[in-house]
């Protein structure tokens, strides 16, 4: 009924940390999300049996549904969605801001004494070093393999699968040999075990992170689980500190080298030189992984933050 559904969104809403008891559990944005996943569910059965007549104007359900406008990648694209009236107004969008050194610090701490098993207490740290290393996403910090480590030994490059591309495609940032070497010790002393202990080696797939209780590939929602569970035991609650954020660090400290490589003086000097040179540009598009200059943008912003304090 439409009552339960307004109980139900005004639940989410307020309900209050039990850490925290003065600090809500979401945000708007997310219980908006949230709403909006329900409604499209519903949306989905009365399509399959449309006698029910879960949602819509005169269903059980009062929600409409309505033309939309939201950004996706510097564009603006046009949709439908279901809105009810008891859905409340959405913050503005709020961009992560990067993660700072003190936090990353703490999640390193909290991880060494932390109660669980040396595999888990070492896989955590892997996952950390890989998140600072190579800025990547999430499901592709998920599908590096055995091989592509191995390849980095030789070449200084490690390769990650691009997954905002179009195709399978890959792109390789730089890593110290002494970070590889800590890496393939993980793999060497704790992985080997676990995999022995599960799957056996004749059926290795090969990926990096395996779960210990099965020796398959660690999902990747499990990636932001295992960081979640980190960031509430070092008792980090004043700032986003989410995988992604990790990314947001990454390319703004590539483009604060790039700052001081270049003596960069503003914000459209460092522009001039990533349009000038073809070489500057292709490398951070590598390094980063991003389609294009355009979408480096508030990165440059934030970048000449950090080294001015402005």
């Amino acid at each position: 009924e439409d009552a339960d559904f307004v109980a139900s969104v005004s639940y989410l809403l307020e309900e209050k940390r039990l850490d925290k008891p003065d600090t809500k559990v979401r945000g708007v944005n997310q219980v908006r999300r949230i709403a909006g996943a329900v409604m499209s569910f519903f949306a989905y059965i009365d399509t399959l049996m449309p006698g029910l007549n879960l949602i819509g104007p005169q269903g059980s359900i009062k929600a409409e549904l309505k033309q939309v406008e939201y950004s996706r990648g510097g564009k603006k694209i046009k949709g439908v969605a279901w809105t009810h009236v008891c859905l409340p107004r959405g913050n503005p969008t709020r961009r992560r801001q990067p993660i700072s050194a003190d936090a990353i610090e703490k999640l390193y701490e909290a991880n060494d004494v932390s109660s669980q098993s040396s595999y888990l207490i070492r896989r955590r740290f892997i996952m950390l070093r890989l998140f600072e290393l190579t800025g990547g996403r999430r499901i592709e910090v998920s599908f590096i393999q055995l091989a592509d480590l191995k390849e980095a030994e030789q070449t200084g490059q490690l390769k990650i699968f691009s997954a905002k591309k179009r195709d399978d495609t890959y792109r390789y940032v730089p890593v110290t040999k002494a970070d590889l070497k800590e890496i393939l010790s993980f793999v060497t002393h704790y992985r080997r075990l676990i995999i022995n202990k599960t799957i056996g080696a004749k059926n290795d797939h090969g990926y990096l992170f395996v779960s210990s209780r099965s020796g398959k590939p660690l999902e990747v929602d499990t990636l932001s689980a295992e960081l979640y569970l980190l960031r509430m035991a070092a008792g980090i609650y004043d700032e986003e500190a989410c995988l992604h954020a990790f990314r947001h660090r990454y390319i703004t400290n590539t483009l604060r080298l790039l700052i001081r490589m270049h003596r960069c003086e503003n914000i459209s000097d460092l522009k001039r030189a990533m349009l000038s040179m073809e070489s500057v540009k292709q490398q951070l598009l590598e390094w980063t992984g991003q389609s294009s200059l355009d979408a480096l943008e508030r990165y440059v912003h934030l970048a000449f933050e950090a080294e001015t304090g402005f």
